[in-house]
């Protein structure tokens, strides 16, 4: 529970790695920085599946892991959008078409295979699927500021996303919901503006 540490297989890893992640497996694991790696056997020991030529800035894997075996990646404010990962991370292929904007900030995957991405200029978009298109879904979202130009930066998504429909967007403009799967959008009335840059929702949220 983190009282000790081990760095176990430290060598197949890279410097400046920028997130971990599980998904309904607690064996596998991902961690990405300017790679993707995996680890099949709750960390012990790790294999490089993909390098990439900036840094991701976002990494998601399916809450369905053991049927769908996805991943995704994004890179931020440099480009390049959305990389989505098949067959455990071996194949990528990027996911791009429906993006006005390819500055992803953060990418979510619900347990039904919703995807969010969410970018600089102050949009989300969602696709049906891993890699479908994606669609900008932005309303009830706040007028932009003229204070930043790096304006949506986290989504977030609930387990029970098939059922419930919630999802969330954290916003220099401040924190979003909808409970209808991104159809509409509404702030919650938390604190100020320019706070709100990660959003993460509890396993057991219901």
């Amino acid at each position: 529970g983190g009282d000790s540490w081990t760095a176990p297989s430290v060598q197949t890893l890279e410097f400046g790695l920028a997130h971990v992640a599980f998904g309904d497996d607690p064996d596998t694991v991902f961690a990405s920085g300017f790679v993707v790696h995996r680890s099949d056997d709750g960390g012990d020991t790790w294999q490089s599946l993909r390098a990439f030529a900036h840094r991701t800035e976002a990494l998601a894997v399916s809450p369905s892991y053991t049927l769908d075996a996805t991943v995704a990646v994004a890179f931020g404010r440099v480009g390049d959008g959305v990389e989505i990962g098949t067959l455990g991370g071996s194949v990528w292929t990027p996911a791009l078409t429906g993006l006005v904007d390819d500055r992803v900030n953060d990418v979510a995957i619900a347990v039904d295979g919703t995807c969010f991405a969410v970018v600089s200029a102050g949009e989300c978009y969602r696709a049906n699927t891993p890699g479908a298109d994606w669609v900008l879904i932005n309303e009830g979202l706040e007028d932009l500021t003229l204070q930043t130009s790096d304006h949506f930066l986290g989504v977030a998504v609930s387990p029970a996303f098939d059922s419930d429909g919630r999802a969330f967007v954290a916003a220099f403009e401040g924190l979003f919901g909808s409970t209808d799967a991104g159809q509409t959008w509404s702030q919650y009335d938390i604190y100020n503006q320019r706070i709100n840059r990660r959003v993460v929702v509890s396993p057991g949220y219901a």
